[in-house]
């Protein structure tokens, strides 16, 4: 029997060694999940709020010598149970929001992507820096790489930076650049240093020439009907090449299909003011094929830099400011653009609204977008997304179209008066994010509107 009972011995140390390469605990509350990457000396925080499953945020630790972070904290769009049992598919998928947890499609997300968020979540909270920088590192990684890159099946993820009344700005960008960090900007042919490949899959369902045109992926519902009824038919085979160029500790216990190196996402701020900060996660166009954003333990933190553009010495308030005071006061302003090169220009930008199932522009807005046009005109480094909705009326499909009606015709006016085509974008959202109560005609006019985002 010592032979067995020794055998025995080592498959269970085997199993151990081999869980303790990704440890996930999900089962601690948000502000724990937020305290685990916080410089508490440098940044206090407030107004914390969670939004998506319970097995969609949790702490890890994670010990592969090509993941550069070895301990933080994880959002996903899927569950992140099967993260840690090796890359066995091109595309696992799971949920952040099911049918009793659904939430309204996220703003921000929305302002970030080319389609409709369908599966999300985040964890946004107030927090007052007490210095004038700060950074956090990360690793955005993703079941949609490879072979997803250049569709419009593109997973987005945002850090939110909002305050002082028109300050907007997203800080998830590529190194010394303002371009957002995903699937499509960072990859094995774009900013290739960047990524590391944990792919090597053959998916016999997609032809690379018509990939925009693939709905629904087919291998979602390929792994649904392995669980329910046990098929050892699968669509895809590897390419053995391919696997003899991975890493074998990374593709043996890491899922997704590929990740950024360690990123910095950082940002200058005004020292003692209140901002609030979103770190979100969606799936677009469909819930299907999870990625995650893995944020590293107490790298959020913030720092004195001197080069910061119009910098001005300040003192250190730490011992003398009441922070609970100063995160309670509210303050309300119109959105302003301000451009750095010309500071003494600014322009107010107001929604356009519409009548009731009407997309055409009401001759006063006309004139708000001949002045916003003027505007870009004059600013080439800004550029635009319009973001159209509806009130309740109808049904979702109906209103899905008329609503990317409405922002297609504000884009339209634009290329009339000069704007190139390549600085606009335009998203419809139906009737997600109402500003007012559609149970009144009022509140309905003020929901049926276009929403003008401008970004550097």
């Amino acid at each position: 029997m010592r032979p067995l009972i020794f055998f025995l011995f080592l498959i269970s140390s085997f199993n151990l060694s081999a869980q303790k390469k990704i440890r996930i605990d999900t089962s601690l509350k948000p502000i724990q999940y937020l305290y685990h990457i916080l410089d508490t000396s440098k940044i206090k925080i407030n107004n914390l709020k969670y939004r998506g499953l319970k097995s969609s945020i949790g702490q890890f630790k994670i010990n592969l010598d090509k993941f550069e972070i070895k301990e933080g904290i994880v959002l996903t769009t899927g569950n992140l149970g099967t993260i840690g049992g090796g890359n066995k598919t091109p595309g696992t998928s799971g949920l952040a929001w099911d049918n009793n947890h659904r939430f309204k499609g996220d703003r921000d997300l929305g302002k970030l992507s080319r389609g409709k968020v369908c599966d999300q979540a985040f964890i946004e909270f107030d927090f007052i820096a007490l210095e004038n920088e700060i950074k956090f590192n990360y690793i955005f990684a993703s079941e949609e790489y490879k072979e997803y890159v250049g569709s419009r099946f593109n997973d987005v993820f945002g850090f939110i930076i909002t305050g002082d009344g028109n300050f907007y700005k997203n800080i998830a960008l590529i190194p010394e650049t303002s371009t957002p960090v995903a699937i499509n900007n960072v990859n094995h042919l774009r900013k290739s240093e960047l990524f590391i490949n944990n792919e090597c899959f053959v998916n016999s369902s997609i032809k690379k020439d018509v990939i925009d045109d693939l709905e629904p992926r087919e291998a979602f519902f390929k792994e649904i009907i392995l669980k329910l009824f046990g098929s050892k038919s699968k669509s895809f085979s590897v390419d053995e090449t391919e696997r003899k160029g991975l890493n074998d500790e990374l593709f043996d216990n890491f899922e997704f299909d590929g990740l950024t190196r360690k990123l910095t996402a950082s940002c200058f701020l005004i020292p003692y003011k209140v901002y609030h900060m979103k770190i979100a996660i969606g799936d677009i166009g469909d819930p299907m094929f999870d990625s995650g954003v893995f944020l590293e333990h107490q790298s959020f933190t913030a720092q004195k830099n001197k080069n910061a553009p119009y910098f001005k010495n300040y003192e250190d308030l730490k011992g003398k400011i009441n922070f609970d005071s100063l995160f309670q006061l509210k303050i309300e302003s119109p959105i302003i653009i301000d451009s750095p090169r010309q500071i003494e220009e600014k322009f107010e930008i107001t929604n356009i609204n519409f009548e009731y199932n009407r997309f055409d522009i009401p001759d006063s807005s006309q004139i708000d977008v001949r002045e916003l046009a003027i505007y870009l005109n004059k600013n080439k480094e800004f550029r635009i997304h319009l973001l159209g909705y509806t009130d309740n009326i109808g049904t979702l499909d109906y209103n899905q179209k008329l609503s990317e009606q409405r922002a297609k015709a504000v884009k339209n006016l634009l290329l009339e008066y000069g704007i190139s085509d390549d600085r606009i974008n335009y998203i419809g959202n139906n009737y997600d994010n109402p500003l007012a109560t559609n149970e009144t005609e009022h509140g309905r006019s003020r929901n049926r509107r276009v929403e003008i985002v401008v970004l550097e």
